[in-house]
């Protein structure tokens, strides 16, 4: 399997999901990112910024730098550079934050940064109880920003987010009792007029999720779709339609704050071709 599969951005997928030919292939790929990058439950009686703990500050995929993350003083995380995996590590794309006055991310800034230069905009607007439940998208031209989608989200009694949609499409997540996502569900009408199983996850770790201390790093991830589950899951199966594609395992090495440094994950396609790649994580402990 082509490395770029493994990492390919699910922001991507979002832009593309309406018309692309291409999407029943990136729906079945993207299950794998998040479940490397799957992000920790909103969480509305903590502070975005981190008093304590640990800042997340890169993801290596196989020696090669894949992210970077800057934050204030304050720690507040006003930049994620994404780079180039297929290229000479080139920088692909920028997303920066704007903050509201609670120090909530109220935007997203998607920018390109090679051909064809397609930049976004997501605004963020939030319940009562202080959960996203709506996702507003811009594509940024020169004459100024054209909207493209609304994406709305949807709770249980728990605060877990169970369905993300758009139109008549939509992706829908089921739970374990620790609030872990245990499976994916997706119904893409321009694909099947259907619900399909996505993903199933489970093994969870125990122990916290690679953003725990870095909730806006969460919807980068979030506007792709992404299940949030607060642990780190070590064991996964991929389908597509009623097949299953593969399925893999993940083993993990932690720091003091019990976050994960390095998340090896192998794969087992049932076409046989077996992969191991290794992400690898730095932080910045307060």
């Amino acid at each position: 399997m082509p490395d770029s599969l493994l990492y390919f951005g699910i922001i991507i997928v979002i832009t593309l999901i309406k018309d692309n030919a291409m999407v029943q292939k990136l729906l079945v790929w993207v299950v794998i990112i998040t479940l490397v990058i799957s992000c920790k439950k909103e969480d509305t009686t903590e502070p975005v910024v981190a008093e304590t703990g640990c800042n997340v500050i890169s993801e290596i995929i196989d020696g090669k730098p894949y992210r970077n993350y800057e934050y204030t003083t304050d720690s507040l995380l006003f930049r994620i550079v994404q780079y180039e995996r297929r290229g000479a590590n080139q920088p692909q794309k920028r997303f920066s934050f704007d903050y509201g006055t609670e120090g909530k991310v109220k935007a997203l800034r998607e920018t390109n940064l090679m051909s064809p230069f397609v930049n976004y905009q997501y605004e963020m607007h939030y319940s009562n109880e202080g959960l996203v439940d709506t996702i507003r998208q811009f594509r940024i031209f020169n004459s100024g920003p054209k909207s493209e989608q609304i994406y709305v989200l949807v709770y249980d009694a728990k605060q877990r987010l169970t369905l993300y949609k758009w139109g008549e499409n939509y992706w829908r997540y089921e739970y374990d009792d620790t609030k872990n996502v245990v499976k994916w569900f997706s119904k893409i009408v321009s694909i099947t007029n259907t619900e399909q199983l996505m993903a199933e996850y489970g093994n969870y770790d125990g122990k916290r999720n690679f953003y725990f201390f870095s909730q806006p790093a969460m919807y980068v991830n979030l506007i792709g779709g992404g299940g949030m589950s607060d642990e780190n899951p070590g064991s996964f199966k991929l389908y597509e339609g009623a097949q299953l594609l593969q399925t893999g395992v993940v083993t993990y090495k932690y720091n003091g704050k019990n976050l994960p440094t390095e998340a090896s994950i192998s794969a087992f396609p049932a076409s046989g071709n077996a992969y191991t790649q290794v992400y690898k994580f730095t932080y910045n402990c307060l």
